[in-house]
């Protein structure tokens, strides 16, 4: 009895070994897995923040190339319209002086046209007075010349004054200088005679 009772107690004591063995195996493989799942999960955590600040980095990355490239679209839109507005201004200064310049020459021109008109106008006065002038010589020479004439005309009788002109007849054909007579102070032509009152004393001689 005493025997059977110690192999039953041994083999008691063998299975409460056997079954704590066990449960402390399946309390390590728990353990073991509580451990892989934790360092599962720290792992997933890890990869999760990572890529979050992947990502994060990426988005700043992406937002501050936006905000270079539009920055620097800024600054070339920015240097376009002033080089617009200088080319615009330029222009507009080129336009103004042309402006300015036609506007000088149109002045010259005109200028010059009324000192040229004022020119003329000037040269014709003078050329008008000037033969106004020697028309008026030219008449105040013919009144002197006739008066010279009356003065010069003899007041001897008609048939005395036939008898000098009958005298002077054949020299009519060159002119015959009549002062040394004392008759007249001028060179005596052919058209002396178409005179009426020659014509008729000469007719009378």
């Amino acid at each position: 009895m005493q025997e059977s009772a110690r192999l039953e107690e041994e083999e008691r004591q063998r299975q409460e070994a056997a079954e704590e063995m066990r449960r402390q195996e399946e309390q390590a493989k728990a353990e073991e897995e509580r451990s892989r799942i934790e360092e599962e999960r720290r792992r997933q955590e890890e990869e999760e923040a990572l890529e979050r600040a992947r990502a994060e980095e990426e988005e700043r990355a992406r937002l501050d190339e936006e905000r270079r490239r539009r920055e620097e679209e800024e600054a070339l839109e920015k240097a376009r319209a002033e080089e617009e507005e200088s080319a615009r201004m330029q222009e507009e200064l080129k336009r103004q002086e042309e402006e300015a310049l036609e506007k000088a020459r149109a002045e010259k021109a005109a200028e010059e046209k009324r000192k040229q008109e004022e020119e003329e106008a000037l040269a014709k006065a003078r050329a008008e007075q000037e033969e106004r002038a020697e028309k008026a010589k030219e008449e105040e020479k013919r009144r002197e010349e006739k008066a010279r004439v009356e003065e010069a005309r003899p007041a001897t009788p008609p048939m005395q004054m036939a008898s000098t002109l009958k005298s002077l007849v054949p020299m009519v054909s060159r002119p015959v200088e009549l002062e040394d007579q004392g008759i007249l102070s001028l060179t005596i032509m052919p058209l002396f005679f178409r005179l009426p009152s020659v014509r008729m004393i000469i007719g009378k001689v």
